[in-house]
């Protein structure tokens, strides 16, 4: 016959412990990875800026005109401001060279 399962079993609790673990990890590891996508967004999205020179070819609405497209482009998604697109431009900046350093073989 089966062994009924007590939730006073203490490799019952164990295992419910074990789970509830392993769920945190992963939820913590897609988060780490959705993270690490939208780094790469925002780096690439500062290189399109800067390689395009779109400020200058734009002119000076350019990042609030960017700003309104993308969020009617992509409904719902958060991070398209006019104050993020300008950080996305100089986070690429900033790290560029850096990154250029770090690729040498």
């Amino acid at each position: 016959m089966s062994k009924a399962i007590s939730i006073l079993d203490k490799d019952y609790a164990q295992w419910i412990k074990d789970l509830s673990n392993r769920y945190r990890r992963s939820q913590i590891k897609a988060a780490v990875k959705v993270n690490e996508e939208m780094l790469r967004f925002y780096w690439e999205l500062g290189s399109d800026i800067v390689e395009r020179d779109a400020e200058n070819q734009y002119g000076s609405k350019f990042y609030m005109t960017l700003s309104r497209e993308l969020k009617a482009e992509i409904q719902n998604a958060s991070g398209l401001s006019e104050r993020n697109l300008r950080y996305a431009k100089r986070f690429y900046v900033l790290y560029n060279n850096v990154v250029e350093i770090l690729k040498q073989d």
